[in-house]
């Protein structure tokens, strides 16, 4: 257990102590009574009395507000490409190598090279 330090919420002091891994513990210092556990996430976790749960809530947000918590950031992620992504890639760059083919099976229907039930053109 470790103090990260002192607070004052609504005119009273805390002390934070460090109980475990983002875990804080909340202790009034006027009469040394803890008022319960927090966890620093998203959402805010309390373990507590449901008398005391609006006070060490307030204690809390305060604790880290000041920074009297250890922020433990995420990882930034990596730019990396998922199965989807590669899949999207893949027909991106297959579309772009069949606009050839396209073309040409467009220029030899204009030409009537083709059968015209093979796909229409649009005339501009």
């Amino acid at each position: 257990m470790t103090t990260q330090g002192m607070i004052q919420t609504a005119g009273r002091t805390y002390r934070i102590v460090e109980v475990g891994h983002a875990t804080y513990s909340a202790v009034r210092i006027i009469d040394e009574v803890e008022l319960g556990v927090f966890r620093c996430g998203s959402p805010l976790e309390l373990a507590c009395d449901s008398a005391m749960a609006a006070e060490l809530g307030q204690v809390a947000r305060d604790a880290i507000r000041a920074g009297k918590t250890r922020w433990l950031g995420r990882p930034r992620r990596r730019a990396t490409l998922t199965t989807c992504g590669v899949a999207v890639l893949g027909m991106i760059l297959g579309l772009a190598s069949c606009r050839g083919e396209l073309r040409s099976m467009v220029s030899s229907a204009e030409q009537g090279r083709m059968p015209q039930h093979a796909f229409s053109v649009r005339q501009p």
